[in-house]
């Protein structure tokens, strides 16, 4: 093999790891290690356990990347409206790697994990007891999103555990290592992360309405149809907004609703296009909105800590 195809190798590589999508996972769960630290007024915390941790995240959202590519090809190969968003990588559909390398890399990526899981048990296992649990439930819904016998994504339950696992256990997670606690506040924290990344998977799902219908890939699109779906993402995106100011709210009274306003607007925007304007049905428009999803949903968890931050202006 020359190097020029060593070079397109990797970067068809690089692409079936979706590096770019490892960012609505990482935004909350760092939001969360930077809420502890605020809120606990302490740098003592396990250090090593942290970059532990953001490795184990890592490797749970390309071991789920991984699977889906490999056991979504069928769907992935009847798409013809995908976007830059949705549709999956491309890779394997392209040519550019066979299946099999889709399937060693989710087995290899399995297997780091479970040396992860090792390590956590030998060393940090009774200081903070509940970050297996936390993890395992992350994996199990990841791994399982297209990989039989669940494939929650084909039974109408990918878009919630994505919401929950995206959102909030990310952010709790980072909190937890953070200050040994589970809390409301956290939770709070949690919310505009939590309903943007739901948000953010079911308008990706507008354009692979068709393909998802031909192979019996029943998501909450297929299942209700593009106008009741876009109602359902304007209901979303709403929540997104009325939350992003409640967070703001709580962790820095009335002046705290200013951080929160930027986000808030664009998500009621958003949610305006697309149930009212019904921007969905032209592609470039709907990349657009697919975009700015994503935008909301990496930085949903940051105006709230900004506002706690503005209390020590």
């Amino acid at each position: 093999m020359n190097s020029s195809v060593a070079i397109v190798k990797v970067l068809a590589f690089l692409r079936l790891s979706r590096i770019k999508f490892l960012v609505p996972g990482l935004s909350p769960f760092t939001a969360g290690i930077i809420l502890g630290l605020l809120t606990s007024k302490s740098l003592s915390i396990p250090f090593d356990l942290v970059i532990l941790s953001y490795v184990g995240l890592i490797f749970i959202m390309l071991t789920t990347y991984y699977s889906n590519e490999y056991f979504d090809y069928l769907c992935d190969m009847v798409n013809r409206e995908y976007t830059k968003f949705s549709g999956g990588s491309r890779v394997l559909v392209e040519k550019l790697l066979s299946r099999r390398v889709a399937l060693m890399a989710f087995i290899l990526s399995i297997a780091i994990l479970i040396c992860i899981a090792v390590i956590y048990l030998m060393y940090y296992v009774m200081l903070r007891p509940l970050l297996l649990p936390m993890a395992i439930i992350g994996v199990i819904s990841g791994i399982f999103y297209t990989t039989p016998p669940f494939k929650w994504s084909y039974r109408g339950l990918g878009e919630v555990l994505i919401g929950f696992c995206y959102g909030w256990l990310t952010l709790v997670s980072g909190y937890y290592i953070v200050t040994g606690s589970i809390d409301l506040l956290a939770t709070i924290a949690s919310l505009p992360a939590t309903f943007s990344i739901f948000a953010v998977i079911l308008i990706n799902e507008f354009s692979d309405y068709k393909a998802d219908s031909i192979v019996g890939k029943k998501t909450l699109v297929v299942r209700f149809g593009l106008n009741k779906a876009s109602l359902i993402y304007f209901v979303a995106m709403i929540c997104v907004a009325l939350f992003e100011l409640y967070a703001c709210y709580i962790l820095s009274s009335f002046i705290g609703l200013l951080f929160g306003l930027p986000i808030s607007i664009l998500a009621i925007m958003l949610a305006l296009n697309v149930y009212f304007r019904k921007v969905y049905t032209d592609k470039l428009r709907l990349e657009k909105v697919q975009a700015n999803t994503i935008l909301i949903n990496a930085l949903s968890s940051y105006p709230p800590i900004i506002a706690l931050l503005s209390q020590s202006w």
